[in-house]
């Protein structure tokens, strides 16, 4: 073997060792970062053991007075305990943040509203007023959207008349030119329109 093929065997070998060496270290890492977590997940549920009355009670307290988004805040630090309690108080809570928030949407925002409804109908699937809003807006949404797309064809219809190079009106300019008695003398200045729908 050439030293030359000597030298790139060596180099292949020091890669090899390079990445075996550092995926080691990853894993090894990653391993450490796992038993870290599962040791501060396992305090967490012992200190939610602890003290259940009193964070169930502090986070009904923010739902109480509407202070939704630090409720939910609360709930998601004990959400990874997995208790029934936190899972149906983390309901209330999400379902009042979500109330409060559509309280602020205009009517007019459709697809707002029906995002809003639609996750309001997943917490609560057996309340009725929630599907009734999302058939309400998912209708206003399809009616908007054919509304939109005739306005859209309208648009393009109308443009297609119109010069891409100089904005001049096709149809109109060359009725004029016929018109004229001096087609020549024709000079486009500018074309502008009104669409009354």
């Amino acid at each position: 073997m050439t030293l030359k093929g000597k030298l790139i065997l060596a180099l292949l070998a020091a890669m090899g060792f390079s990445y075996i060496y550092g995926n080691y270290q990853d894993s090894e890492m990653k391993a450490k970062e796992d038993a870290a977590k599962e040791r501060e997940t396992a305090a967490l549920i012992k200190n939610f053991e602890i003290n259940k009355v009193e964070i169930l009670e502090g986070i009904n307290n923010q739902i109480d007075v509407g202070n939704y988004s630090d409720a939910l805040a609360l709930i998601s630090k004990w959400q990874v305990v997995g208790d029934k309690d936190i899972n149906e108080i983390f309901k209330t809570a999400k379902t009042g943040s979500l109330l409060a928030e559509l309280k602020k949407v205009p009517v007019e925002k459709y697809e707002r509203n029906f995002s809003l409804y639609t996750e309001l109908a997943k917490l609560n699937p057996n309340t009725n007023k929630y599907k009734d809003k999302i058939n309400f807006y998912a209708d206003k949404v399809k009616q908007e959207k054919i509304k939109s797309d005739e306005i859209a064809a309208r648009k393009k219809l109308l443009e297609s008349g119109f010069s891409k190079w100089d904005g001049s009106h096709l149809a109109l300019e060359r009725r004029i030119i016929k018109s004229m008695n001096d087609p020549d003398s024709y000079e486009y200045i500018e074309t502008s329109y009104i669409d009354y729908g």
